[in-house]
């Protein structure tokens, strides 16, 4: 559904419609507290979408990185590239929108590496009729991507070390050719595996009970993207999560050899800055010459709500600055319990800890542009948003 004009600025009342020179690199992460959507505009790549979410306003969905992208770029007719990094509801919804809009303009489909698409569509079937429905809209978002590369997109299953775009060359004014890639580094062999054996060993025979996938079994497949620019290393951590098995989830991109120094100016904190999600050799890895700025979509949907208070000390440690993109909408007691404590510790912390406007309901969001030599020249961000 089209934005209106008086709901866009009711979405992103803070967001400025300058836009970037064309030799700078601008990522901004989308995070109203359920979902998160991050939208890349490259120079000679374009503009990328990775992941979905939705926003209600006046009982109206809408696709916020859709509308954002309409806000910002009216006149914008290719998407380089729309990614799906796993079957995550808050990570999904809205996609199939993304691709009806831009119909036959986006050049790239990409989504996490999985056999089984038949079997998925198997198993979120008998989940319905079992009255889970965990996975609820995933078919018309799956059908949607399938259609987008039978009319002429290009498709891909990343994987480990699989390119979305292939390294190549991009001339800047002032600073010359500048190397450009983008590099998925997860899942590996081994997580798309397990994964495989979980979907379908999750697949109710005829008079059986279907048993949901566990939420770990779908982190196990995210994508994990690397994105280099001149000497701009941004690292996207999707939901992946640490487990016992080296080959895979995070230790297995620390172990691998093949996959190159992750040494970042940015970095999307993986699970919404859960516990899981954390492993300190990486975060070393991180930020070994780099004041890696970390990003966090937090996550409303439990009792405490992520990140936790603890948590995020754990991170003040490891990275110098940190973003959230939202504090949490304070709507239900879910938000408000979530709220209190982040406010709490705000007023113990209040010398580290800033909230531009701790009250506002609006869309979070955290906008960053950054010069290939690694610069930051901007950083723009919701006034719901807190700064670490």
């Amino acid at each position: 559904m089209a934005i209106k004009a008086d709901s866009a600025d009711e979405l992103f009342p803070s967001l400025s419609k300058n836009l970037p020179s064309d030799e700078e690199v601008e990522i901004t992460i989308i995070g109203p507290g359920y979902g998160e959507s991050i939208i890349l505009n490259i120079p000679g790549v374009g503009v990328g979408i990775i992941d979905s979410c939705q926003s209600r306003i006046n009982d109206t969905n809408y696709v916020l990185p859709l509308e954002y992208l309409k806000y910002l770029y009216p006149d914008l007719d290719k998407i380089s590239f729309l990614l799906l990094t796993h079957p995550h509801k808050d990570h999904y919804l809205g996609l199939d929108s993304i691709l009806q809009y831009y119909r036959g303009n986006v050049q790239r489909v990409c989504w996490y590496a999985g056999h089984g698409t038949v079997e998925l569509k198997k198993y979120l079937a008998r989940e319905r009729i079992a009255g889970y429905d965990k996975l609820e809209g995933f078919i018309p978002v799956l059908k949607a991507m399938e259609k987008a590369v039978a009319e002429g997109a290009t498709g891909k299953k990343l994987t480990e070390l699989t390119n979305v775009v292939m390294p190549t060359k991009v001339y800047t004014k002032n600073f010359g050719w500048v190397d450009t890639s983008i590099l998925a580094l997860s899942p590996s062999f081994d997580s798309e595996r397990k994964y495989t054996e979980a979907l379908f060993n999750s697949i109710a025979k005829t008079g059986e009970i279907s048993v949901p996938i566990r939420d770990s079994a779908l982190n196990r497949i995210s994508v994990v993207l690397l994105i280099h620019f001149g000497q701009i290393k941004i690292v996207l951590g999707g939901d992946l999560e640490v487990e016992l098995d080296e080959k895979i989830g995070w230790k297995r991109i620390y172990t691998c050899d093949e996959i190159p120094s992750i040494n970042a100016n940015i970095f999307k904190v993986s699970h919404h800055g859960s516990e899981n999600g954390f492993y300190e050799p990486i975060w070393e890895e991180l930020t070994k010459t780099h004041n890696t700025v970390g990003l966090i979509a937090p996550f409303d949907r439990t009792i405490e709500g992520l990140p936790t208070v603890e948590q995020i000390k754990v991170y003040q440690e490891v990275c110098d600055t940190i973003y959230i993109t939202s504090s949490i909408n304070n709507t239900d007691k879910l938000h408000r319990y979530y709220k209190k404590r982040i406010a709490d510790q705000l007023r113990r912390d209040s010398s580290t800890w800033t909230v531009i406007d701790d009250g506002s309901a609006e869309v979070g969001y955290i906008r960053i542009w950054i010069k290939p030599d690694g610069e930051v020249s901007k950083i723009e961000r919701s006034s719901n948003s807190i700064k670490l």
